[in-house]
């Protein structure tokens, strides 16, 4: 036997037995390397699933936001589970467009009647034995069609040429001061104190108070608000004041003469707990007064009707009359003199088909409204409202907590006026003028060593169509100045006074409100 051929076989065997034994640990340490890793691979498998699913959660919560808020402004969440105070909604097993099934949607309003209701809506996915949530908190804010004017003082229209806006101190005998704010009294951001829609008109209005100037006046104490910008009129007099032109249109005044059309409609579809018929003529303090004692009371209760129709109503001898409730005088008149008017609830002056114009006059008498008052006039008809309260003999004052709506008629020759001559004048409300020519002209006259205020909280805003009657259109305001005493003169604006203004004007007129999102946060 050949010895060397074993030895030789035998060395090669033992070679591969180290090979094999080589190989078995590179293999074990390879396992040991992998392991880890691919435990790390699940682990980010798991997450990235649940990343997924959190994604898809987040855009259930999203989608029930959205539907609540369709709902609010399109639908109706009365027929929800729940009350007044909270409603609800599941809506399980959420599908996409192609049917597959994302998951749960769960929605809540709180105040769900209220001009800010809150909405929370939880998305959930099942994984595996756990849920996967999120829920997004939204606060929503009430707005209404009619949009609200932001300024002191409103000009909205084409007015042009006819435009005019003029601060008149007439002697320097009057110590008070005149101040046209913008800085908004209801905590919002501050604004203009003379906000012009039309470029045109803005140019014209800026030569107008170029004249206040030649009289020493000063226009950046007296128009103040934010921005402030500096003018020079036609004749290069400069003034620094917080005017200038808005972008953003407030009330249009064709549509507020629909909505005026709407608002007599309502009024006169009320049934009466009392009605007057004045007969087309002027009546007296008798039809009110019959039994002669000075007083009367017309009305108890808030949802009480007193109606008066045809003709003119002039109330004077110093009568006391109270009231609650609507009060419409329709195609007429009504004149307060010496006498003394407190009424609670609103006040509609409409004209009719005979006599389209819708007057109120109040001549030194008292007078203390909670309410807002709407003059609608009819066809060319004129509206006026007239404040004459003190000449230094009679101390009447006009109380208005409530706002004024005039609205000419829908003709070529309307015309919406209000004046104000001396005494103590205090509108909690804002004033909107609408009409071809719309004037407003107030007069601070302070009587010797007297002090009469007048003061408008809220903004004033006058309305002309645009450019169908050009020629025609008008826009004036004269504020007037004059007298001994320390009277002062203010027109501030308030937001919330305007918003609740603009809120109680939709409602009348039977607009829907529209919801859109304040606040928006992730739970």
């Amino acid at each position: 036997m050949w010895k060397p051929r074993s030895s030789c076989v035998k060395k090669r065997n033992e070679e591969k037995g180290f090979v094999l034994i080589v190989g078995t640990i590179i293999m074990s340490l390879f396992l040991l390397l992998a392991v880890p890793f691919l435990t790390q691979m699940s682990m980010e498998y798991r997450l990235s699933e649940k990343s997924s699913q959190s994604i898809v959660v987040l855009s259930l919560a999203e989608a029930g936001i959205e539907r609540a808020i369709w709902e609010f402004n399109k639908g109706d969440v009365s027929s929800w589970s729940g009350d007044d105070d909270l409603r609800a909604l599941v809506l399980s097993g959420f599908k996409t467009s192609n049917g597959t099934v994302m998951g749960d949607i769960k929605i809540s309003i709180a105040d769900p009647e209220g001009d800010n209701p809150i909405l929370e809506a939880t998305g959930t996915v099942s994984l595996g034995s756990r849920n996967v949530e999120k829920t997004i908190r939204v606060e929503l804010e009430r707005g209404y069609s009619i949009p609200a004017p932001e300024n002191a003082l409103n000009i909205y229209g084409s007015p042009s040429k006819h435009a005019k806006v003029k601060i008149l101190e007439h002697d320097k005998k009057h110590d008070g001061e005149i101040v046209i704010s913008g800085y908004d009294a209801g905590g919002g951001p501050n604004k203009l104190a003379l906000g012009v829609e039309d470029a045109d008109t803005l140019d014209d209005i800026i030569d107008e108070l170029g004249k206040h100037l030649k009289k020493g006046g000063d226009l950046e104490d007296t128009l103040l608000g934010n921005p402030v910008n500096t003018y020079t009129d036609k004749k290069g007099n400069s003034f620094t004041a917080s005017v200038g032109q808005v972008n953003t249109k407030g009330f249009d005044a064709d549509l507020m003469e629909e909505y005026a059309q709407i608002l007599a409609d309502n009024v006169r579809s009320l049934t009466p707990t009392l009605t007057f018929d004045l007969g087309g003529k002027e009546k007296d303090d008798g039809i009110l007064d019959p039994d002669g004692d000075g007083y009367v009371r017309l009305g108890s209760w808030e949802d009480d009707v007193i109606y008066m129709t045809n003709g003119k109503l002039k109330l004077e001898k110093g009568l006391v009359i109270e009231g609650t409730g609507t009060l419409v005088i329709d195609g007429g008149k009504i004149d307060l003199k010496h006498a003394t008017f407190d009424w609670d609830g609103d006040i509609y002056i409409l004209g009719n088909e005979k006599k389209g114009d819708a007057q109120f006059k109040v001549r030194h008498a008292s007078v203390d409204i909670t309410g807002d008052i709407f003059l609608l006039g009819s066809d060319n008809g004129k509206v006026k409202l007239d404040f004459h309260n003190d000449d230094g003999k009679n101390d009447g004052y006009t109380k208005i907590v409530g706002s004024i709506l005039a609205i000419g008629g829908t003709g070529k020759k309307s015309n919406a006026e209000m004046k104000v001559h001396h005494g103590d004048l205090d509108i909690e409300g804002l004033i909107t003028m609408s009409g071809t020519k719309t004037k407003l002209d107030i007069h601070q006259h302070a009587p010797k060593n007297g002090e009469n205020d007048i003061r408008i909280e809220g903004g004033i805003c006058l309305l002309v169509p645009g450019a169908e009657n050009e020629k025609k259109e008008k826009a004036e305001i004269k504020l007037h100045a004059r007298g001994g005493g320390e009277g002062d003169f203010v027109i501030q604006y308030n937001s919330e006074i305007v918003k609740a203004a603009v809120k109680r004007l939709s409602q009348k007129v039977g607009l829907p409100g529209k919801f859109s999102v304040v606040s928006w946060q992730i739970k």
